[in-house]
């Protein structure tokens, strides 16, 4: 989570309303599970924003650390790709820490434009679709 939220974080009762919370008009959400002991366990998600005016989106995901290096961060990058051409965007982009090399080399090989690091270690990467 530290990567997907650029350090430590808690969230109270308003942030979880936030991410559950969705307008479907603009964002939608896509849930990774795994089965443990019987019982779905979230493992990862990928968000896509979207600017309809602008035809872009900003993109992000977050993997739980044990999922990690295991294709789920992959997989659904992927399917947020897919999502925003079924969108019809020109454009998607995301910030990622300039030290989180698994998330820059997963744009990377999909393609994504990769920025030099800029204000606090923070590199831009952008899909043009």
């Amino acid at each position: 989570m530290r990567y997907r939220f650029f350090g430590p974080q808690s969230f109270d009762h308003s942030m979880a309303v936030r991410f559950c919370n969705i307008d479907y008009d603009r964002e939608i959400a896509i849930a990774a599970f795994v089965k443990e002991d019987g019982e779905a366990r979230m493992v990862g998600v990928g968000r896509l924003i979207t600017e309809p005016a602008e035809e872009t989106a900003e993109f992000g995901e977050a993997v739980t650390d044990l999922w990690q290096g295991r294709g789920v961060g992959g997989k659904l990058l992927d399917m947020v790709i897919d999502v925003a051409r079924d969108f019809r965007l020109r454009r998607i982009w995301g910030e990622v820490l300039s030290d989180n090399q698994n998330m820059l080399g997963l744009c990377e090989s999909r393609g994504f434009a990769i920025e030099p690091a800029r204000d606090h270690g923070m590199v831009r990467v952008t899909l043009e679709l």
